[in-house]
């Protein structure tokens, strides 16, 4: 299994065109592709505020509850 606490350091410069998985029918379920997109976001929200992970993850949270619909 990837470790996907460590943050990559591969450059994607060379990426001319993405694909979004945006209704989960590219990947199989198993391989959890949402998972390691939110760790990945993460790594970089990190870097970005110089958060911790766990202040993050609260943050994430805070902002989820208050702009889900009720």
């Amino acid at each position: 299994m990837t470790d996907l606490t460590k943050t990559p350091d591969r450059s994607l410069s060379h990426v001319t065109e993405w694909v979004f998985d945006l209704d989960n029918t590219l990947y199989p379920r198993e391989c959890n592709l949402f998972a390691q997109i939110d760790i990945l976001i993460s790594h970089y929200m990190v870097s970005v505020t110089n958060l911790a992970f766990d202040e993050l993850g609260r943050c994430k949270r805070r902002i989820t509850e208050s702009t889900a619909p009720r």
